[in-house]
């Protein structure tokens, strides 16, 4: 039998090769191998970066991969089940040249290529420096007001990042616009590093990333902001109707020397009557305030006055009391002027018919804090058919207080 099996072996041997090889041909020919790019990219994992190095370019972070599979594996592949990555236990200061490594966990899978094959990394020693914050104001405030010197929530940060970059940083800075402000500003702000030309340094961070700034601003004295109310005098000519008055500027800054002048002050001041007599056309006029004794204005000494005149279609004036709400308890609300006109369009029937609960106008006071403000009316129209044409004046002082009004004179009001 021994003899038999050793003369035949070259045989048996061939047999089992064209066995093994049919078979393969048939598992090819029933699931046959493809050659695939998966059709997203795999991201590259960087591992063991040395402490105290950092890397200062910007290599790829993903790679494309190319495989080789059976096309039963292709149909549950995806890029998850590829893991690349960059090993830089023995990374060294300067560039440098490293391979991307992978790991496939499907079977059976051969990755043929990996587009980019390698890294070009450069690696520089990290640094870092404590740089105090520079604010860099830009506009003015108001007349009559004053900027504070900004306070800053810390003072100074730390930057961190590749020794070249740190070291080509000047100045931490950032800058704020106080133009036309009145109030104190507190804003969270993210200071930039910058080089000696002013330029951003970039590959670095800041610890903390941002910081907090107060400037506060100062009244003064002597100064306050009043809403300007155009006087309208006189009749437009038969057949023609008033649509709209505007008034630029709303507010004006005004002086006085004398604090009781300034306390006998409304909120407040008309202008130099302005005529409508025979007037039938759009038109603008500069006008003069009328300023109690002692009350100057500051910078422009007149006011635009626009006024838009129409053929009459259906409009009418109406006068409304300034309705106060969202005021908390145990404080009191002065409007200043207390009622606003209203010139309202629409069917003249519908217009005829108004209620006064028709028509009101709102100040929501929710959440202000005692003094004085400006605040813009809201205008509630019940009334679908009916249009506000122009509020006079746009604007209201409203004064809070915690000490009551004295009771109100009534005064009657003619529509």
């Amino acid at each position: 039998m021994l003899r038999w099996l050793w003369r035949n072996l070259s045989s048996l041997l061939l047999a089992l090769v064209l066995a093994i090889t049919v078979w393969v041909a048939a598992v090819s020919a029933e699931d046959p191998v493809e050659e695939r790019t998966l059709p997203n990219p795999v991201p590259i994992e960087l591992r063991s970066q040395p402490a105290g190095l950092m890397i200062v370019n910007q290599p790829p972070e993903t790679a494309r991969v190319t495989l080789r599979a059976p096309q039963s594996v292709w149909n549950g592949l995806s890029q998850a089940d590829v893991e690349l990555w960059v090993d830089l236990a023995s990374a060294t200061t300067g560039e440098g040249r490293y391979p991307v490594q992978y790991r496939v966990g499907a079977r059976p899978v051969e990755i043929t290529r990996i587009e980019p094959a390698n890294l070009t990394l450069t690696l520089e020693p990290t640094a870092s420096a404590v740089f105090p914050v520079e604010i860099n104001i830009v506009g003015e405030p108001p007349v009559g007001f004053r900027a504070t010197a900004p306070q800053l929530e810390p003072a100074e940060v730390t930057v961190i990042g590749p020794d070249s970059a740190v070291s080509r940083i000047a100045t931490v800075a950032s800058e704020i616009d106080i133009s036309g402000r009145s109030q104190a500003l507190i804003e969270q702000i993210e200071p930039l590093p910058l080089d000696e030309n002013g330029n951003p340094v970039a590959g670095v961070t800041l610890q903390p990333a941002t910081i907090r700034v107060t400037i506060g601003i100062e009244d003064l004295g002597g100064y306050r902001s009043v809403v300007v109310l155009p006087k309208i005098e006189g009749e437009l000519e038969p057949g023609y109707q008033l649509t709209q008055i505007t008034v630029s500027p709303t507010l004006v800054r005004v002086f006085a020397s004398d604090p009781l002048a300034m306390n006998e002050l409304s909120g407040f001041v008309e202008t130099e009557p302005v005529s409508l007599t025979n007037v039938t056309d759009d038109f603008e006029r500069r006008v003069s305030l009328d300023l109690p004794t002692g009350v100057s204005i500051v910078g422009e000494q007149s006011v635009l006055v626009r006024v838009s005149i129409d053929p009459i279609e259906t409009s009418i004036t109406i006068t409304r009391e300034v309705e106060v709400q969202g005021l908390e308890d145990g404080l009191y609300a002065l409007a200043s002027p207390q009622s606003v006109s209203l010139i309202l369009t629409g069917p003249l029937p519908v217009l005829d018919g108004l209620q006064p609960r028709d028509v009101r106008v709102i100040i929501d006071v929710l959440g202000l804090a005692e003094g004085s403000h400006q605040l813009t009316p809201e205008v509630i129209v019940a009334l679908p058919e009916v249009n506000v044409q122009s509020v006079l004046p746009d604007t209201i002082e409203l004064t809070i207080t915690d000490t009551p009004p004295p009771t109100p004179t009534a005064v009657p009001t003619q529509e």
